[in-house]
């Protein structure tokens, strides 16, 4: 089970005591509630509190490959992305959709030494999101 809307290190603590398979720290695209909070915004204090106890997705804002990598950076163990897949389809249809993986992945800096890392599987560490891009 995966609990979404997450944005309270306590809560996240709640979802590990109530045996939750992972956890979405997301404000909903911010669309249910006016000035609540970026989903970047807890995700390291969410991290800290949780890691190893379950996984953390993120959602929320994630538009290019920067924001996926932002989130990684933040503690994510992945990140959903949907708006940019609907746009893909909306503007393109199926070509659309089938580019949006690698001009996020571009948009990243894909391989990029400059980041400091050899290549995702070293940037990310430990989640494994060597493979970032899977449909779910």
């Amino acid at each position: 089970m995966v609990l979404k809307g997450i944005l309270d290190p306590e809560d996240a603590r709640e979802a590990v005591r109530f045996g939750a398979d992972g956890i979405v720290v997301s404000n909903h695209g911010g669309r249910q509630l006016d000035g609540v909070l970026s989903s970047a915004r807890p995700l390291p204090a969410i991290a800290d509190a949780v890691q190893g106890d379950l996984t953390i997705l993120a959602d929320s804002g994630v538009r290019s490959g920067l924001d996926v990598v932002r989130m990684l950076a933040l503690g994510a163990d992945g990140v959903l992305l949907g708006r940019p897949f609907v746009y893909a389809l909306a503007a393109a249809g199926e070509q659309g959709v089938v580019r949006v993986g690698p001009d996020r992945q571009r948009d990243a800096g894909g391989d990029d030494p400059h980041r400091g890392a050899g290549g995702w599987g070293d940037f990310a560490g430990e989640s494994g999101a060597g493979g970032w891009l899977r449909p779910v």
